[in-house]
């Protein structure tokens, strides 16, 4: 039997996605390009767009002012989720700012995201399609990165996994393809919390707001087996070190998706007969607790 060549879609997403990128793409070049791949960088900032973009695409799903002005005239239009956020977060909607983009709120992106679905999902087709004809890809790996604090990015890797398994956008991004070409998404997380501090309350709250509600919503996406994997980087380790510059935290990102990738085959042998894949909480305070002897109210130890 001939074996399968696995190719991989990488999405990008936010700046911390597109830094991430650069470091997957060096790495690729470097290594004579080990595998088949695309990168794809999707942000709601239009200065990356601007840029050369060293990608295969980069979608743009910001908004201009006259697009504002049509969203809000046909809300209804972009289903419910988007009446509410268009009701909450209307201040964030003005004609004169919405160039800046999702300013690290998730629900912006979300909004920006159901607006520009339509050509999101053919830029996604179009870079399978790329990997099953130009490639010779047998199956789509989608590998999801961005950072967990972003407004941007952590919004993006729930919504690119929930395009990914959706029936109606799959079918659309198969293209008429066997479905069991397209794999479950993994996803590769920056939290960063060292940065996060650098930045004034408000800022912080927002990164803080957004690193949870992206682990809370991938849990969730992984017990409805919507996403593979989800793996947090750039939290401190047990000597306590912290990615403290941008620049570490992107290197780091892109380095973590790109060996995982490299041998990712490799890995899967070692997950099965392992037979625990999914986060368990391992670095929660309770676990230490619990190892430490520490008993909690009712007389018994943490749950471990």
């Amino acid at each position: 039997m001939e074996k399968s060549r696995r190719g991989y879609y990488f999405l990008l997403g936010g700046g911390a996605g597109y830094g991430a990128g650069r470091e997957i793409e060096r790495l690729h070049r470097r290594h004579d390009r080990p595998f088949p791949m695309r990168l794809h960088a999707i942000d709601s900032d239009k200065t990356l767009g601007d840029k050369k973009c060293p990608f295969h695409k980069f979608t743009f799903i910001g908004m201009q002012a006259t697009e504002v002005d049509a969203l809000r005239a046909n809300i209804e239009l972009f289903g419910s989720a988007a009446e509410i956020i268009d009701r909450d977060f209307h201040e964030f909607l003005h004609r004169e700012d919405v160039a800046a983009g999702s300013r690290a709120r998730r629900a912006l992106t979300q909004l920006f995201t159901a607006y520009h679905a339509t050509q999101l999902i053919e830029d996604m087709r179009q870079q399978v399609l790329e990997l099953m004809n130009d490639e010779e890809a047998s199956q789509i790996q989608p590998v999801l990165v961005g950072s967990a604090g972003g407004g941007c990015g952590s919004a993006l890797m729930i919504l690119h996994a929930l395009l990914l398994s959706a029936p109606e956008s799959r079918d659309q991004i198969l293209a008429g393809f066997d479905d069991a070409i397209l794999r479950r998404p993994i996803a590769f997380a920056a939290e960063p919390y060292a940065m996060a501090d650098q930045n004034n309350e408000v800022q912080q709250s927002l990164i803080y707001g957004n690193a949870f509600a992206f682990r809370q919503e991938a849990g969730y996406l992984q017990q409805q087996s919507q996403l593979a994997e989800a793996n947090l980087t750039g939290l401190s380790n047990s000597s306590g070190v912290v990615l403290k510059t941008i620049q570490q935290l992107h290197r780091q990102l892109g380095n973590a998706a790109f060996w995982y990738m490299r041998h990712e085959q490799q890995i899967e042998s070692i997950k099965a007969n392992y037979g625990f894949t999914k986060y368990g909480g391992r670095d929660a305070p309770e676990r230490y607790a619990a190892q430490a002897g520490v008993t909690g109210a009712n007389g018994q130890g943490a749950t471990p």
